[in-house]
């Protein structure tokens, strides 16, 4: 049995404004990889999302100024971040001894939030929106969406040797570009 302790908690940083313009400009996520010496598979969530609809940047937010980062790196690794020009604050309160410890929220909450991150985008989701499907069987495979029925869309995913057209809850997918005529 797995011990709660040992799940994954979030660390939360609040961002000055060249943070958010590192997030229109999708560049956080990596400049925190480089400052924290993090893996590529190490979890970080910008509760942003970011896409092309006709020609022009569309930026969808569901919590403005922060970004989280999953438990791993230790604390004095994240309070250096504060040197940085990007970011605020690390979030963290004093103990009673004095010193500063991180405040982490759960795993749970953070998967409320991309949980809901996704729901705002997938409504975004019209016939010819190229996406990106981030659940299922079709993880990480793109397609073009082809046909729409309320909460599900019909993806033409083009494999080497076939395509496929899968039905698909919207909330499975992430716009990549949307064109086509509804687009």
């Amino acid at each position: 049995m797995t011990d709660h302790r040992d799940r994954t908690t979030w660390a939360a940083l609040e961002l000055t404004r060249l943070g958010e313009t590192y997030i229109a400009d999708n560049v956080l996520e990596k400049q925190l990889r480089k400052d924290l010496k993090l893996t590529s598979d190490h979890p970080v969530f910008v509760p942003s999302t970011i896409y092309w609809k006709n020609g022009r940047k569309v930026m969808i937010h569901l919590m403005e100024g922060y970004v989280f980062i999953g438990s791993g790196p230790d604390e004095t690794d994240f309070f250096r971040l504060e040197e940085k020009a990007y970011v605020a604050k690390v979030m963290s309160r004093k103990c009673s001894v004095g010193y500063r410890v991180l405040c982490v929220i759960t795993d749970d909450h953070v998967g409320e939030m991309k949980r809901k991150l996704r729901e705002i985008t997938s409504e975004s989701i019209v016939i010819g929106a190229s996406v990106r499907v981030i659940e299922g069987a079709y993880r990480s495979l793109e397609g073009l969406v082809m046909d729409s029925e309320g909460e599900h869309v019909f993806v033409k995913i083009d494999l080497r040797s076939l395509s496929v057209i899968t039905r698909l809850p919207r909330i499975f997918m992430e716009i990549t570009e949307e064109g086509g005529a509804n687009g």
